[in-house]
């Protein structure tokens, strides 16, 4: 059977009046017993008194005259005049005994029975007993049941109806609360309660503030809004100024005294919060993210068992691992060379509880073990150690830096002396070059020697070509970096050069990515690279062939190719090629790739150049797409 406490508001209801109606029915049935029936057999009885006595006046005479059947035939005709009340008359003397007896029905015991005396000028005759029919008094009672049923089942319909709709109100109110504190219990907090009469409080009190926060929102009431400028409310929060609120017309008609209304309020306020701390916590875990993954040291964090949970962008470019391949597949210990996160491990549960530029090895996806700063702690809470954050910092990068400081000073120094030494030469070679121009002009053109001052002129130009060379080389690159689209710097480069390629009989092939994201780099110093890679092409086919430039992306980069169907470049020339004034030209400098290479580095990137005898070359430009445009292109691998 199921519990009082398990039934529904409407069953208890329900039966809670039904009971209350049955109660109060018997309470009236034995109050109509005790009040109402007496008084009628009483006042029955009396009439039957008055009938005794009528029918005693008229027999009374024959009495003294002894004449008994006179008297019973009297009797009789009495019994028939009564007979609806009457169902026997008995006359006794004056000893009690029946003298005649008279009756219509043979059972006499469901009678009421009265007795009068008969008296006649104070002498006394004996006695009349009347027998009075029960049926009629019966049938009172019964007509007065029937009515007291009748109306205490109207009583009880009307009561019962009065209880389903008031019920059926609750329960509407009630429901709507329930399935609102369901889809919140889901993590919907975009939904509110409805309850009460929708207002808009700068519509009904024709509200002039049009600077209220309140005035013209449609979504929440303005006793929800936070410092309103209500005349008769005060300035604050929901809890503080609801009790001023209430007596507001506005609310007033919104929810006058209904609880379940002002339940549905305070449910809408407990939404509101829990949407602003929800909100306040998805601000903080974006911010959290934000740093995590903007952070340019590789960020790890694992749990109490050493599952892998955090891995940023940082650390997919240190490891070459993409994030759903380490979390939750991989333990702290598995970037680790064996036995080195052991001993990280118990030097910070040891007491340290944190480590501090902790110089260390790691190993990538690719097995390469790298030198790193470590900076650890132990994450734990109330109820003990919850996992381990680390934060790495890639040491070749900090060997890089220092090694490109150290250049840029070299270079630096090397270039105020280089500077000086160029200006020194170059002075005095432009005071040649002018004056072999002067004798030049004065020598007829088919004098010897001005083919011989001609080749004096061409020398010169090539020194103060090299001097430039040497000057631009030694001085450190300083970048004008917008960003653009790489294909516009490949085109433009291509087009200055394109009325060579015709002549020697060099065929043009361009695939370029359409699709690749803008980049930052220095417009003029690409293309500088680009154009001395393409004349280096060039001149690698004097008897024709195939020139194909491509570009396209590469996981976190931007990639150049410039390949040419050449002669190639022996084995033993490959690896100088970047070594500054190495070159196989009759007429170079030796500066133009290492040159190339340097702005390329500067930009953070790379140019590699591979080669086979007889096969042609292939140069490759890589430059780094920035960290926000790999989030928008989906780029998570390490280049």
């Amino acid at each position: 059977m199921v519990s009082w406490g398990r039934w529904s508001l409407r069953r208890r209801l329900f039966v809670l009046v039904l009971s209350l109606v049955l109660i109060t029915a018997l309470a009236l049935a034995v109050l109509v017993r005790l009040l109402v029936i007496p008084p009628l057999v009483s006042a029955y009885l009396e009439r039957g008194q008055d009938v005794g006595r009528a029918i005693g006046a008229v027999i009374v005479e024959h009495i003294a005259s002894g004449d008994k059947e006179a008297l019973e035939g009297l009797l009789t005709t009495e019994l028939k005049l009564f007979q609806r009340h009457l169902a026997g008359v008995a006359l006794l003397d004056e000893m009690g005994e029946v003298t005649i007896f008279v009756s219509e029905v043979e059972d006499l015991q469901r009678t009421y029975q009265v007795e009068v005396p008969l008296v006649k000028d104070g002498e006394h005759f004996g006695t009349l007993k009347l027998f009075l029919k029960r049926g009629h008094i019966d049938a009172t009672i019964r007509r007065l049941g029937f009515i007291f049923i009748g109306v205490v089942s109207l009583v009880l319909l009307v009561l019962l109806g009065a209880v389903h709709l008031f019920v059926s109100s609750i329960n509407r109110s009630l429901n709507q609360l329930m399935k609102l504190a369901q889809s919140v219990a889901q993590g919907n907090l975009d939904v509110l309660s409805r309850l009460g009469e929708e207002v808009h409080c700068w519509r009904l009190v024709s509200c002039p503030e049009k600077d209220c926060p309140a005035y013209g929102r449609k979504d929440l009431p303005c006793w929800l809004i936070d410092q309103t400028r209500c005349f008769q409310c005060p300035e604050g929060r929901f809890p503080q100024k609801i009790e001023y609120c209430r007596r507001c017309p506005v609310y007033i008609r919104h929810a006058g005294s209904n609880e379940l209304v002002q339940l549905g309020d305070v449910f809408n306020f407990m939404i509101l919060q829990l949407r602003e701390g929800r909100e306040a916590l998805e601000r903080a875990q974006a911010l959290r993210e934000s740093l995590i993954e903007n952070s340019l040291e590789a960020i790890i964090a694992s749990d109490a068992k050493g599952n892998i949970v955090i891995f940023n962008e940082a650390a997919v470019a240190l490891f070459g691992y993409r994030p759903e391949q380490v979390i939750g597949e991989l333990c702290i210990w598995d970037l680790f060379p064996e036995g080195m996160w052991e001993g990280i491990s118990n030097r910070l549960k040891g007491g340290q509880k944190r480590l501090k530029n902790l110089e260390t090895l790691v190993i990538t996806k690719d097995g390469e073990e790298v030198p790193v700063w470590l900076n650890a702690a132990i994450l734990t809470d109330e109820q003990g150690q919850m996992g381990v954050v680390c934060f790495i910092r890639d040491w070749r990068q900090i060997q890089y830096m220092e090694e490109r400081l150290l250049e840029t000073e070299r270079l630096a120094n090397i270039g105020r002396g280089v500077a000086h030494v160029v200006h020194e030469i170059k002075n005095p070679l432009i005071a040649i070059a002018g004056l072999t121009k002067r004798v030049l002009k004065s020598l007829p053109p088919e004098d010897p020697n001005a083919f011989k001052m001609r080749l004096v002129l061409q020398e010169i130009e090539r020194l103060l070509t090299m001097l430039e060379d040497i000057r631009d080389f030694t001085k450190p690159t300083r970048l004008n970096k917008r960003k653009e689209d790489i294909n516009l710097v490949v085109e433009e480069s291509v087009l200055l050069l394109q009325s060579e390629l015709g002549p020697a009989g060099i065929n043009l092939v361009l695939e370029l990515d359409q699709e690749l994201p803008p980049i930052p780099y220095d417009f003029d110093r690409i293309k500088q690279v680009l154009i001395n890679l393409i004349e280096n092409a060039i001149e690698a086919m004097p008897e024709g062939g195939k020139l194909i430039i491509k570009t396209y992306r590469d996981g976190a980069w931007v990639v150049i190719v410039v390949e040419d169907t050449g002669k190639g470049i022996p084995p033993e020339e490959l690896e100088k090629v970047f070594d500054p004034f190495f070159t196989t030209k009759a007429r170079g400098t030796g500066l133009g790739l290492p040159i190339s290479k340097r702005i390329v580095e500067d930009h953070g990137g790379t140019l590699e150049i591979h080669s086979r005898p007889g096969q042609g070359t292939r140069c490759i430009l890589r430059l780094p797409i920035p960290l926000e445009e790999r989030k928008e292109a989906g780029l998570a691998v390490a280049g």
